[in-house]
């Protein structure tokens, strides 16, 4: 009698284990068959596009989305398309490409195939650094984060940008960053902006130029928003913070933070709310 209930016991026990084996092969059919589906979808959306380079970034995007600047980048794009904010995306500090790449793949996986890519920098590194951003425990030097220009577009170009959508802006901002340039452009509205200048000094002359460019809408990211210990009073907070005193039209919502370092605002004209 004994055996026979432990006999009927493991006949239970063994029922069980293929149900619980047939549930898994099931739930990897079904995960097949997504993933199958999901990149018919990409490979045939990319053919509309008629563009090889985005085929390969869609299949590859959901496994590459590794960094903090591919987050933030990601999540800009996306909002810029189902917001429909119009203009271009102009970034200071390019250094040595990654930056433009990301925009360039990110914007093209969310529908926008015409946005050029304006790049500004002095592509000789960080300039003199003045007195307001010699901090305690805080060392920049001048010419860190140097990359030459050449080697900038053979990176993006590397790594699949179309460099027909690419305008390069090379030079100190103090030398740029002027009405003359603004003349030469063919640029009227900014929908994302990257600023990547580390410096408080920098980034005033950055937004001073971009104030004519801003737009209901319009997507800013700092990709130093927190150095300094993340203290206001220094580098890009400040700067942000007496730009917007300056120009009381636009008003910023915070949106999203991403790592350490990121911080993104969503800009709006009071003419246009």
């Amino acid at each position: 009698m004994e055996v026979m209930v432990v006999m009927e016991v493991m006949v239970v026990d063994d029922d069980k284990d293929m149900c619980n084996l047939y549930e898994l092969n099931l739930i990897e059919l079904g995960y097949k068959v997504s993933v199958f589906y999901f990149l018919f979808w990409l490979y045939a959306k990319a053919l509309m596009q008629r563009d090889p380079t985005t085929l390969i970034f869609h299949i590859l995007q959901p496994f590459l989305i590794t960094t903090y600047q591919q987050k933030i980048f990601s999540i800009v794009m996306d909002f810029a398309r189902s917001a429909q904010i119009k203009g271009d995306y102009l970034e200071f500090g390019s250094y040595d490409g990654l930056s433009a790449t990301l925009a360039y793949h990110f914007s093209r996986r969310s529908g926008n195939m015409k946005m050029h890519l304006y790049c500004f920098d002095s592509f000789e590194g960080l300039p003199k650094i003045t007195e307001i951003d010699k901090t305690k425990g805080i060392f920049f030097k001048k010419g860190e984060y140097s990359c030459t220009q050449n080697l900038f577009e053979k990176n993006i170009k590397r790594r699949g940008v179309d460099t027909r959508f690419v305008t390069i802006i090379p030079g100190w901002y103090e030398n740029t960053l002027n009405t003359e340039t603004k003349k030469k452009l063919p640029l009227t509205k900014a929908s994302v902006i990257l600023i990547d200048c580390d410096l408080y000094a920098s980034t005033v002359e950055v937004l001073a130029f971009l104030t004519d460019y801003i737009e209901d809408g319009t997507v800013i990211i700092f990709d130093d928003w927190f150095n300094f210990s993340g203290n206001p009073e220094y580098g890009e907070q400040r700067a942000f913070r007496e730009w917007l005193a300056r120009n009381p039209e636009i008003t910023a919502t915070e949106y999203h933070k991403v790592g350490w370092s990121i911080n993104s605002f969503i800009l709006h004209k009071k003419e246009n709310i």
